[in-house]
């Protein structure tokens, strides 16, 4: 369904992902590429109102040299869509979401 070829023609495939619990909601999360803290972490963050597919052709060519972890905002891609009427978004609210996401991604020297 998601599925797409980056320049380097690897498959990029967006369902894989893994589902983070913030705040009550389930995050989605595409963390691909190697772990090495020398060889460098890039954090993909989408605007609105788009998705991590935005990003499928940066993933597949900087992910065989860099840490590419690209989330979906709550309410976007493949994300929690919590009801508009219990969930408020206020740019605190984004910021508490934020910073318990990169806290889980256990990222050093942002």
């Amino acid at each position: 369904m998601v599925n797409s070829v980056g320049d380097t023609g690897t498959p990029v495939n967006i369902q894989q992902g893994q589902w983070l619990s913030v705040h009550g909601q389930q995050m989605h999360v595409i963390d691909e590429g190697p772990r090495q803290e020398s060889r460098g972490t890039l954090v993909m963050v989408h605007g609105n109102p788009t998705w991590s597919f935005y990003y499928r052709r940066l993933i597949a060519h900087f992910s065989h040299r860099y840490r590419c972890i690209v989330p979906d905002h709550i309410g976007m891609g493949l994300s929690s869509k919590p009801d508009d009427k219990a969930y408020h978004i206020l740019l605190s609210g984004v910021l508490r979401i934020w910073t318990t996401f990169l806290n889980n991604c256990a990222l050093r020297d942002l």
